[in-house]
């Protein structure tokens, strides 16, 4: 009897110790961590070699999918939600100075929408156009209906159809709008805020080493982009650290610069 109280006994001591120490990891956070890390030391279509990314566990990213992100449009909800894929290099150019901003913006969860899952063309959500051998535009894909439908409630702030370089003005789909990634869609009480890419304009490859005017861009973009979550917070972070340090090394008639690592990470 007294050993059976005392296995008892170990066994709820063990309970507390392991139980109070557990972590919930977020399955979704994990599949993302691994989706984008799987393609690392991989060559693309165009052989040219996908740039390697060690996502953090702490990142604010989950799997969701458009019919539910229009169930959310319904409900009125407030949400950001990336439209992406990491076999996309603009995506993965971004990804990890995304995931910094958002936690020193304290943005606890962005949705996340695979939009052509493993590059399968058939599997793209959204409608897509190419030009045939006449130099003529078609809809040579034609993606969810829900895809429409959440482009046609948010197309005050989504950008005209640009994707994989076709764009459709003077033809008779011009006023078509579209979602290229990686794509930041901000909604507050179901209505569209912002749309933004998280692309410095002064980045025109993807594959590029990263200046650090490039990276005070890309900073100053995401800062004013999560800011509007809540205007009134005067503590958060406005992205100077990196500014700040040019200016004094630059005072000391020094000179700064980054680029990109070949595994991962980055060197100023």
């Amino acid at each position: 009897m007294n050993k059976k109280i005392l296995l008892i006994g170990l066994l709820f001591v063990t309970f507390l110790l392991v139980g109070c120490t557990y972590k919930y990891v977020n399955p979704d956070r994990t599949t993302f961590k691994e989706d984008f890390e799987s393609l690392n030391s991989e060559v693309n279509d165009e052989g040219v070699e996908y740039l390697m990314l060690a996502i953090p566990t702490d990142h604010p990213y989950t799997y969701t999918t458009i019919d539910e992100i229009n169930k959310m449009l319904d409900n009125k909800e407030s949400f950001i939600v990336l439209f992406g894929s990491n076999w996309c290099p603009w995506t993965r150019s971004m990804i990890n100075t995304s995931i910094e901003k958002a936690n020193e913006h304290n943005i606890e969860k962005i949705y996340y929408i695979d939009v052509r899952e493993d590059n399968i063309i058939t599997n793209d959500i959204r409608d897509i156009y190419s030009k045939n051998e006449d130099g003529v535009i078609t809809l040579s894909h034609r993606g969810k209906d829900s895809y429409r439908l959440f482009v046609n409630k948010l197309k005050n702030i989504l950008s005209d159809y640009n994707i994989d370089g076709i764009t459709l003005e003077e033809t008779e789909y011009e006023n078509v709008k579209g979602i290229n990634t990686p794509t930041f869609v901000m909604v507050k009480d179901g209505l569209g805020v912002k749309s933004i890419s998280g692309i410095s304009s002064l980045q025109t490859d993807p594959y590029m080493d990263l200046n650090i005017a490039i990276y005070n861009d890309i900073d100053k973009i995401f800062d004013d982009f999560f800011s509007l979550t809540n205007k009134e917070d005067k503590k958060r972070s406005h992205g100077l650290g990196l500014s700040i340090c040019k200016s004094i090394i630059e005072a000391h008639d020094g000179k700064i610069w980054a680029y990109n690592n070949d595994r991962h990470g980055m060197t100023f």
